[in-house]
């Protein structure tokens, strides 16, 4: 990721050949949009955009520090 992105942030999303860096579902639409590369829909979206998919957040439980 930084070497093709040159910076540490994440998530990176490369779209076309152009890095993407540190962004949202939102943020990802409107580059796409912005850059004609797909066109306005007014179909909601089937998953969610600015979180993560529920099978892929974390599960609660406590959290555990340890000493050092």
């Amino acid at each position: 990721m930084i070497e093709k992105s040159g910076q540490m942030l994440s998530p990176c999303v490369e779209i076309d050949g152009r890095m993407v860096a540190d962004v949202s579902g939102e943020e990802v639409e409107a580059y796409l949009l912005a850059n004609k590369l797909v066109g306005p829909s007014d179909r909601a979206p089937d998953a969610p955009i600015n979180q993560p998919c529920a099978d892929e957040a974390p599960q609660g439980g406590p959290i555990q520090f340890l000493k050092r």
